[in-house]
């Protein structure tokens, strides 16, 4: 649960000044920028949640932990991702962090579809989300796909063989 006394409830660890782990300057931008972005999700998700009625009072008990769960992973698999230079490890952090972000975009229409939460909340929520999407897409580009190790899963085209 969140700590209302700390300055960073989404605390990832992450220092965004220290490039030391990322190959490039454009790809430690787009990292920062993407993490920030994760970062201001969090936040007004939190804002989000604290606006819904009490569990007892909602349809669904968990829904506020489930989008806090979701937009405190994007922050979370972003710092992971910084120390794994690996293409298909990245891109497992990848794909956690898309299902994390469709994940949190699905409970803002059950909370529209509820009526639920303060509407004003929702709708800049859904709009951070959509530019975090693109942030995203971006980020991913430039993976370097020749940086990989053998994945003994067989994802992402470089299994055991």
């Amino acid at each position: 649960m969140i700590d209302d006394e700390n300055d960073e409830p989404w605390g990832f660890g992450f220092d965004p000044d220290d490039d030391a782990d990322l190959p490039n300057e454009v790809e430690y931008l787009k990292h920062q920028a993407l993490f920030t972005k994760a970062r201001e999700l969090s936040d007004l998700t939190y804002a989000f949640v604290k606006s819904l009625p009490d569990e007892d009072d909602l349809p669904m008990p968990m829904l506020g932990g489930l989008m806090l769960e979701n937009a405190y992973m994007l922050g979370a698999k972003l710092a992971a991702s910084r120390a794994i230079p690996y293409y298909s490890r990245r891109m497992e952090l990848a794909v956690l962090i898309k299902l994390a972000a469709e994940g949190l975009l699905t409970q803002t229409s059950t909370c529209k579809m509820l009526e639920v939460g303060a509407p004003e909340y929702l709708q800049l929520l859904r709009r951070e989300i959509e530019e975090f999407r693109l942030l995203f897409i971006a980020w991913v580009q430039d993976f370097d796909p020749t940086n990989d190790i053998e994945d003994e899963w067989g994802l992402f085209g470089r299994g055991a063989e």
